[in-house]
C-alpha cells in the first residue's frame, strides 16, 4: 500500500508541475498576439497612461513579452543553485508556483478595481489610475517571468529523483 501511495503522489506532483508550467506559459504569452484594439478595449476607452502613442503601445507590449527572457536569464542560476540544496526541489516548485500565482493576482488587480468601481453606484474615479494599471501589468509579468525558471526547470530534476530510468523520458515530456 505504501508503494501505491507513493506511485499516486509522484504523478500528482508531476501533474501539479505540468499545470503550473502551463499556467506560467499562458500568463507570459498573454500579450504575444494582442491587437492594439484589444488593448484599447482593456482600457475601456480611458486615456492610455501618459497618452501613449501607437508606437509607445507597441513598445509596452513588446516589453511585457520580453520580461520573460530577461528574468529567465536572471532566475536560472538561482534555480540551479537551489536544486542542488537539500529540499531544493520542493522549494523550487513552491517558489515557482507562488511567483506565478502572485504575478497573476498583481496583473488582475486593476481589472478587478475597474470592475468594482464601474459596478458601484458612485461615479468617482477608479481606485487604480491608468499609470498604476500599467505598473501592475509590468510587475505581474516580472513576477511571472521570474517564476518561469522554477516551474520549467524542475521537471528534469523531478524525473531523476522520483521516476525510474525507464519512465524519465515520459515524465519529462509531460
Amino acid at each position: 500500500e505504501v508503494a501505491g501511495r507513493r506511485e499516486r503522489r509522484r504523478f500528482y506532483v508531476l501533474a501539479v508541475l505540468a499545470v503550473g508550467s502551463f499556467a506560467q506559459s499562458v500568463v507570459w504569452f498573454t500579450f504575444s498576439s494582442v491587437q492594439d484594439s484589444k488593448v484599447l478595449a482593456y482600457y475601456r476607452g480611458r486615456a492610455l497612461p501618459g497618452d501613449i502613442s501607437k508606437e509607445g503601445l507597441d513598445a509596452q507590449i513588446h516589453l511585457l513579452l520580453n520580461w520573460g527572457a530577461i528574468f529567465g536569464v536572471l532566475g536560472f542560476p538561482l534555480q540551479s543553485w537551489l536544486l542542488t540544496r537539500p529540499g531544493g526541489l520542493r522549494a523550487c516548485v513552491r517558489l515557482g508556483l507562488a511567483l506565478v500565482a502572485l504575478g497573476s493576482l498583481v496583473r488582475l488587480a486593476p481589472t478587478l478595481a475597474w470592475s468594482w468601481s464601474s459596478s458601484s453606484s458612485s461615479s468617482g474615479p477608479s481606485i487604480f489610475p491608468q499609470w498604476a494599471a500599467l505598473v501592475c501589468l509590468h510587475a505581474g509579468q516580472i513576477l511571472n517571468a521570474f517564476g518561469g525558471p522554477f516551474v520549467m526547470g524542475c521537471v528534469s530534476r523531478l524525473a531523476v529523483v522520483w521516476f525510474p530510468e525507464r519512465e524519465r523520458v515520459a515524465a519529462t515530456a509531460v
